[in-house]
């Protein structure tokens, strides 16, 4: 059956009737349940305490993702503050030598700007200097006067730590083998430019030894026929003032456990990928125990992966960094990811922002994997058609951890956040994700945060708005969800799936705690929870506003819990919704305590697909499931305050239990659909009144289960 779907055929089962008119009504005792004014009770005075959410009347939690970092741009228009690194139509497009680096108003040189004569301004006064200039005739001896004309003229192994090599303008065929503590100086990005060289060499930079770090700077690594630059076994490399652009294979590389790799002022742009199973096409790559450090890097145009971090002892640390634009790897027919961090090793990243990718922004993967970011912008994913594989934001999975604090996460296919596997953490704190919205071609859903078989999820004020399919999911066995405030908004149908827009969905065994939620102007369902080991404890939340399903115009459920999941609510006001406030269906176990259930009204359906449910509403139902509602106001449905029906085909009892609350102006109060049903488990101190009737028996339309959210 359809997710959503009333099943009609049930209905035909039961034999159910429509909704009867009760012109019989007394306004007395009504087979034992009495009306307010008769009995003496409350009438509508029991005290129901409110949820209590501070930021209740301003609709979102207070998530601080401003003040933005320095250079950053505030952007307002939504429910959050939300910051950018870049002008608004983000980063620009730069001229030769330039890049436009993330916090910064627009393109600048990349290093030093250009100078007027043949080296740079820079060059150290003290240490030795060796002077190379691609334009000076052959023979020279490497001084200012005589400078040597070719870089393969210098004897890179005699050099002592300390010295200079100086490149003046001009393009350098060969490669660089430096000592430890040796610094080759470009004049500028623009005009100082290496080619590699058409040899089985590995890379055009490497360094030689261990010891002080080797030094790059102002120069450009331009379509070499190698990696760019590598360190490896221990040894120490810094990048300042670079441009690599295409390199082949790799742009820069770090491996072996006690190697460094310093980049500042850098740009990885267009790397290249020879089109088979052994070519990678990365930006940056570092793993088995090496060491990143890096501030203000840009990453762009690589293949499959802008920035690799992978092996336990392997760490990365980024700030004010951008990657972006990965493209496909051309061979394995997969999309690409910005970022990996996998086997162990520890990634961390301040003002970070990963822009415009075809598959998956980030990954973290594997034991021992550990992410953190902060000030951090994940935006704009979209695969091709045709792609297959993950698709989405940030996905956390296999006993990886992931702490994210001031995060955005926004227009991505699939999901935002996605993570699975035994040992794998998520904790957010202050984070938005919004709009995963895929084309409606795409075979993908566009869930906001979901949460599968053993992950954990802790978060604090998180807003997930505008997403398609479910908001928040969790689903499996050894799934938790510890969550406070929290908002879900506005979680729109799933043309893909023909699927509904559920706030927040619990199922297959997952747990779920929420503490100060607002759930509002979703369709389908507010809360949904389903299966045996499903268990949610909620207090203090609010639902409202739920919206029917666009194409049949059916569901808009407030609270529906069924086959076999538990629910422990606490202060808890559902209001504006259709058909049903709360509904335990099918052996689901719902208690609840301080439970205001208002406005509900019926499924816009009830005109044109599903007539039986014309006019009908309920505020709260137990369907063969179990409902205790403790100190409760139910006000205002078209049909029942109360339903209880037995269905036998799903073998389950029904039991409603009512203690200390108010029914008022509904057609019935209780509508009770089970022979012999004890009324008194309906009046202990519970106040009906200004209904039609206080009971009926009419055979009603009931809730069918809605059937857990497809994988």
């Amino acid at each position: 059956m359809n997710r959503g779907g009333l099943a009609v055929a049930l209905l035909a089962s039961l034999l159910l009737l429509l909704l009867a008119a009760c012109s019989d009504d007394d306004g007395g005792t009504d087979g034992g349940i009495r009306d307010a004014a008769t009995d003496g009770g409350s009438d509508g005075g029991v005290l129901v305490a409110p949820p209590d959410i501070p930021w209740l009347d301003v609709g979102v939690p207070p998530i601080m993702l401003a003040p933005c970092p320095d250079g950053w741009r505030e952007v307002a228009g939504g429910s959050v503050t939300e910051c950018d690194p870049y002008p608004e139509g983000g980063p620009a497009t730069c001229g030769l030598g330039e890049a436009h680096f993330p916090g910064e108003p627009e393109c600048r040189p990349i290093g030093d700007a250009c100078p007027a004569g043949d080296y740079a301004t820079t060059l150290p006064t003290d240490g030795t200097v060796i002077y190379v200039n691609a334009a000076a005739a052959a023979g020279g001896d490497g001084s200012v006067e005589t400078p040597y004309a070719s870089i393969s003229n210098v004897t890179w192994t005699s050099l002592g730590a300390g010295t200079t090599v100086a490149l003046a303008k001009g393009s350098y065929e060969g490669v660089l083998p430096l000592k430890a503590g040796v610094q080759v100086v470009g004049a500028c990005v623009r005009d100082t430019i290496l080619t590699g060289l058409a040899a089985p060499v590995p890379s055009v930079v490497s360094v030689t030894g261990a010891g002080e770090a080797a030094v790059l700077r102002n120069l450009a690594i331009t379509n070499p026929p190698q990696t760019a630059a590598q360190v490896e076994r221990g040894r120490s490399l810094s990048l300042e003032g670079v441009l690599i652009d295409r390199s082949y294979d790799l742009g820069i590389t770090a491996w072996g456990a006690g190697s460094t790799l310093t980049l500042t002022d850098t740009v990885v742009r267009d790397t290249r990928f020879d089109g088979t199973s052994t070519g990678i096409g990365r930006g940056v790559l570092v793993e088995d125990g090496a060491q990143l450090h890096a501030t203000r890097l840009v990453v762009t145009g690589s293949r499959y992966t802008g920035v690799f971090v992978g092996q336990e002892g392997t760490a990365a640390t980024l700030t004010d960094a951008f990657v972006g634009g990965t493209r496909r790897d051309g061979f394995s027919g997969l999309g690409s990811v910005e970022v990996i961090v996998e086997g162990g090793a520890r990634f961390e990243a301040a003002h970070l922002m990963v822009l415009g990718n075809p598959a998956i922004a980030m990954i973290a993967r594997d034991d021992g994997t550990q992410v953190f970011l902060s000030d951090a912008v994940l935006r704009d994913t979209d695969a091709p058609e045709g792609d297959v594989g993950e698709i989405g934001g940030l996905t956390v999975r296999d006993g990886a951890i992931l702490t994210a604090i001031r995060l955005l996460i926004a227009e991505m296919p699939a999901q935002g956040i996605f993570s699975t596997g035994d040992g794998t953490e998520v904790s957010l704190q202050d984070v938005v994700v919004r709009d995963s919205n895929p084309r409606a071609s795409r075979n993908v859903h566009g869930r906001g945060v979901a949460i599968g078989f053993g992950a954990h999820l802790e978060a604090n004020n998180l807003l997930v708005t505008s997403n398609r399919d479910v908001g928040i999911l969790g689903a499996g066995g050894g799934a938790v969800l510890t969550l406070t405030n929290v908002a879900v908004q506005t979680t729109d149908y799933d043309v893909a799936q023909d699927t509904g827009g559920m706030g927040i969905g619990i199922q297959e065994g997952a747990r779920f705690e929420g503490v100060m939620l607002l759930v509002t102007g979703n369709r389908d369902v507010g809360i949904y929870g389903a299966g045996p080991g499903s268990a949610l404890s909620v207090s203090d939340a609010v639902v409202r506003d739920m919206r029917p399903r666009q194409s049949d115009g059916t569901q808009g459920h407030g609270l529906h819990i069924e086959g076999g999941a538990h629910f422990d609510g606490r202060r808890i006001h559902i209001d504006q919704t259709l058909l049903v406030g709360v509904a335990a269906v099918s052996g689901a176990d719902v208690q609840m305590e301080d439970l205001t259930v208002t406005n509900i009204e019926p499924m816009a359906c009830a005109s044109s697909t599903c007539p039986d449910f014309a006019g009908i509403a309920y505020a709260a139902v137990a369907v063969s499931g179990t409902l205790r509602l403790t100190r409760f106001e139910l006000r205002s449905a078209t049909a029942c305050g109360v339903m209880l029906h037995s269905v036998a085909a799903w073998m389950n009892p029904v039991s409603l239990d009512l203690q200390s609350g108010a029914i008022s102006e509904m057609a019935i109060g209780a509508c009770v659909q089970e022979d012999g049903y004890d009324l008194g488990r309906l009046s202990h101190d519970v106040a009906y009144y200004d209904n039609g009737t206080n009971l009926d028996s009419t055979m009603l339309p009931v809730p069918s289960p809605l059937n857990p959210v497809a994988p």
